[in-house]
């Protein structure tokens, strides 16, 4: 019995093709100024076809690309449906590649959505009660807040003319979001509505709303002046002593003073407030002051 035999060439190849997927927008965060333009690379295999899917768990984006000079990209701008229907929040990204032969290579990659603009910046107190004093301006002044965990907080003061800033970056608490920065203030002047500025941008590169705070600087130490004579002759009789005006003014409207006058043994005190010009005037009763020159009328700016 004859048998007839023949042969065939056949090829084995069960290697993977080679696929990769660059870092996302650079960070894997899409936020709301690169959500309009996503643009997916990496590397493959000439001329093989990579297939393409993104979805946030409820709608997918689906692509292709075909691999030239050993690259791929997919454009997500002209996606249908569109990179915007995506929610935010967490994106599964999975592509793959199959070669002539059937092998196949597959690269997923998390990325993150966020195009909200934070929302969380407060600015707190300037000094505790809002007004910087010279003791307080000698040293750089401590700003605070409380920003988005994480967020970069650019501070700013002006008085209207100059601006200062801060001269390192903030960086709110990961933990509690508060921040805090010390600045030098020293160049600006004196007066009312003095600002500090805070704009916050957050871990995903959104950047919030300003938030301002009004404050002021008083520098200036006050003074405080006595109208004399006390009486006609500057000296008080016994009718004059159970109601003694005096008066007087400072550099400082609605400022609290502190108005002392002794015989040295007895003092009499009050706390007065001047006026909106920085006047003052009372009338006090020195009938338990001894007799003789009074050696003591002091009056204090509190």
């Amino acid at each position: 019995m004859l048998f007839r035999s023949g042969t065939r060439d056949i090829t084995k190849d069960a290697s993977i093709p080679l696929l990769t997927m660059d870092t996302v927008e650079g960070d894997d965060i899409i936020n709301a100024s690169e959500a309009p333009d996503v643009v997916i690379t990496g590397t493959g295999e000439d001329p093989l076809t990579v297939v393409f899917t993104i979805t946030d768990g409820t709608t997918t984006i689906s692509d292709s690309a075909v691999v030239s000079g050993g690259s791929w990209t997919v454009d997500l701008t002209t996606s249908s449906p569109s990179f915007s229907s995506l929610n935010d929040g967490p994106l599964s990204i999975t592509v793959t590649e199959t070669d002539v032969a059937g092998n196949q290579a597959m690269v997923t990659r998390s990325v993150t959505k966020d195009t909200q603009a934070p929302d969380a910046l407060t600015i707190g107190p300037v000094t505790s009660d809002d007004v910087v004093n010279a003791a307080e301006i000698a040293s750089p002044v401590t700003f605070t807040g409380v920003a988005e965990p994480g967020s970069t907080v650019a501070v700013s003061v002006t008085d209207g003319t100059t601006t200062v800033f801060s001269p390192v970056t903030v960086i709110a608490s990961s933990a509690t979001g508060e921040w805090s920065t010390d600045i030098d203030i020293s160049s600006l002047s004196d007066g009312n509505g003095r600002t500090v500025t805070a704009v916050e941008t957050d871990i995903a590169g959104n950047t919030g709303s300003a938030r301002t705070r009004n404050f002021e600087i008083d520098t200036q130490l006050p003074t405080v002046s006595i109208t004399t004579p006390i009486t006609a002759d500057n000296a008080v009789n016994s009718l004059e002593a159970p109601s003694t005006p005096i008066a007087g003014s400072t550099n400082e409207p609605n400022q609290a003073i502190r108005v002392e006058i002794t015989d040295g043994s007895h003092t009499v005190i009050q706390n007065l407030l001047t006026d909106g010009t920085g006047a003052w005037a009372s009338t006090f009763d020195i009938e338990s002051l001894d007799d003789s020159t009074v050696p003591g009328l002091m009056v204090t700016a509190i």
